[in-house]
């Protein structure tokens, strides 16, 4: 809690370690795991690049890109639930929901039976070991290659109090999310309850709009991640996904914010030309289906005028819609004074820091 206003993060990262995940993972995969030299997955510092993680990550850098200036000085991994725990609430964060950090690359895997393996022992490996800790909360782990494993999934965690919501990982999906593939995980969503919480990753691949190879490291983190966040968004707005599933929550991790009006508007556009033809299933224009929706601020975009920064809020549905993200430990995490700075009346600020995800995913605020 800052200045008397409860803090939320919708984004912190777990660092899953090969050795640990074997212990929860079913046989023939446990194998893969068990084979993987365990500094391969430990890194302590990452500097540059990607860790190279062989089997678990594959596509991970090979330690070969232009380190960044400097360095950085701290850890940019989390293996300890309780010194990670000590580090957030250095920083006034109360409640965090936990994403993974190999396995926001677990659309790279070409068997998907190994995928969902994964999905399966980091669910179990972090209902183990990170959520007996006060204030951490989960996002159930998916494989989208097996929506039908995925859904399962989510219907075992569904009664776990501290698992908050399904991840599904944007990072190199194919198709994208609005395709009726995934239908099986937005009904089983809906009808237990669990809001889906669709999470970026820059990398350079194949699939659209994962073709970033004419970029270096700025320009691909510059653009990479709101891109997978327009791309999707557009999948399931022009799929009718919150007509068809109208209890059906989504929010959208590590894309920013401005990418979201500029998108809401075209779609409000198209919808006055094509309505009643290609896009039958949506009864209101889509700015109407923002309440489906919340979106996280990680990473939070600088205007040169502060007061823009609250424009982009308004736009993109106002404060209701809007959720705080760190992105801890990475090197690119915000810090809550990162947004708590912006000139935001103290009511606005309490939906953005905290408010908003704590009724999106059903979590109990200190002194609520």
């Amino acid at each position: 809690m800052t200045n008397n206003i409860p803090i939320v993060d919708c984004d912190v990262h777990l660092h899953e370690v090969a050795e640990e995940l074997a212990e929860y993972c079913e046989m023939p995969w446990r194998k893969a795991l068990e084979t993987i030299d365990p500094e391969a997955t430990r890194v302590s510092t990452l500097a540059y690049g990607d860790p190279i993680v062989p089997g678990l990550a594959p596509g991970a850098g090979d330690g070969s890109d232009t380190p960044w200036p400097g360095g950085i000085n701290r850890p940019l991994t989390a293996e300890s639930p309780q010194k990670c725990r000590q580090d957030l609430d250095s920083m006034g964060i109360g409640p965090a929901i936990l994403f993974p950090d190999h396995l926001l690359k677990i659309n790279l895997f070409n068997d998907t039976e190994y995928a969902m393996a994964l999905a399966r022992a980091y669910n179990r490996w972090m209902a183990d070991k990170w959520l007996s800790v006060p204030n951490f909360y989960g996002a159930i782990c998916t494989a989208a290659k097996d929506p039908e494993g995925s859904a399962a999934e989510i219907r075992k965690y569904a009664n776990h109090d501290k698992m908050v919501c399904a991840y599904l990982p944007a990072c190199a999906v194919n198709p994208l999310f609005g395709d009726k593939k995934y239908w099986t995980i937005y009904e089983t969503a809906q009808e237990v309850n669990i809001p889906v919480s669709i999470h970026g990753l820059v990398s350079v691949w194949p699939v659209f709009p994962m073709q970033l190879q004419e970029f270096n490291e700025v320009g691909r983190h510059g653009f990479g991640h709101s891109l997978q966040m327009c791309a999707n968004f557009m999948s399931i707005m022009s799929n009718g996904i919150p007509a068809r599933f109208p209890d059906l929550r989504i929010s959208f991790n590590e894309g920013g914010l401005a990418w979201v009006p500029w998108l809401i508007m075209r779609l409000n556009n198209e919808y006055f030309e094509w309505r009643g033809r290609l896009l039958p299933f949506l009864k209101e224009r889509p700015s109407h289906y923002l309440s489906n929706f919340l979106f996280s601020t990680q990473p939070a975009e600088e205007p040169d005028d502060p007061s823009d920064y609250i424009k982009v809020i308004e736009l993109a549905g106002g404060p209701d819609r809007i959720i705080y993200a760190s992105d801890w430990p990475h090197h690119d995490f915000d810090h809550p004074s990162r947004i708590l700075d912006y000139p935001m009346p103290d009511d606005a600020k309490r939906k953005v820091m905290g408010q908003n995800a704590a009724e999106f995913y059903g979590i109990a605020l200190p002194g609520g």
